[in-house]
């Protein structure tokens, strides 16, 4: 107990450290991985995950980017759209022409 400070009794341990910072993920322009010299340093398996509300160009972009790629002598990339995934088939219905 110290007499200058009547709550040191009461301090207890320190507060807890906050957790240190996570790196921030690095954003790269798709020109400097599209085109040389970044093309040579890149991975050799990519995937590109395009995301956004409809109709804001995401097959567009999926689409030049496609075609940056056969254009630089590479095979053409594969393009998953989820819009096919869940595409569904729409019920049909028929009349009985006896009816």
């Amino acid at each position: 107990y110290d007499v200058r400070d009547p709550y040191a009794a009461q301090a207890g341990p320190p507060p807890p450290q906050p957790p240190p910072e996570e790196p921030k993920p690095e954003t790269v322009s798709a020109e400097d991985i599209l085109k040389e010299p970044g093309r040579r340093d890149r991975p050799k398996q990519l995937v590109v995950i395009l995301r956004g509300p409809p109709g804001c160009g995401k097959t567009h972009v999926a689409r030049l980017i496609k075609e940056k790629e056969t254009e630089a002598g590479a095979s053409a990339p594969r393009i998953f759209s989820l819009d096919d995934y869940f595409m569904t088939e729409v019920e049909k219905t028929e009349k009985d022409p006896e009816t």
